[in-house]
């Protein structure tokens, strides 16, 4: 019966542990590290959002963007972010432009041309190629 006992026990966390790997394999989640504690983070395949962490905690709200961030370049204090808003079975894309030296978000912008013309007025040095958000990033972090 102890043996029985142990089997399940064993079995049971073997199946858990499994489980977990298995979801994480299906659903990978990561983490891309940006200037000024600034990250975009993949937590599901429907939800990849550009936030601040502050003391411990990742914050969208006011200092991120909410919508599923698609592309995205940077350099060493500007983040440009080309965002999907799904809105009544339409897709919008939206661009915009993030200080993270300020803390500042500029956008949306509804077109490239308006983005790369806000950059031009606000004196951007070059970012970094866009960099997709479809496959796991090089240099993201997994979680």
């Amino acid at each position: 019966m102890a043996r029985l006992v142990h089997f399940l026990i064993v079995f049971t966390l073997a199946l858990l542990f499994f489980g977990f790997v298995l979801l994480k394999l299906v659903f990978p989640s990561w983490v891309y590290d940006l200037p000024n504690n600034y990250k975009i983070r993949k937590t599901s395949n429907q939800n990849v959002v550009l936030g601040l962490e502050l003391d411990g905690d990742f914050v969208t709200e006011k200092y991120g963007i909410c919508d599923y961030v698609g592309e995205f370049q940077y350099n060493e204090r500007y983040v440009g972010v080309k965002a999907l808003k799904v809105e009544e079975e339409m897709v919008q894309v939206l661009f915009y432009l993030v200080d993270t030296e300020k803390q500042m978000i500029r956008g949306p912008f509804f077109d490239e041309e308006s983005y790369l013309a806000a950059m031009g007025v606000w004196e951007v040095p070059v970012l970094s190629e866009w960099i997709t958000t479809t496959e796991v990033p090089s240099g993201a972090r997994h979680q």
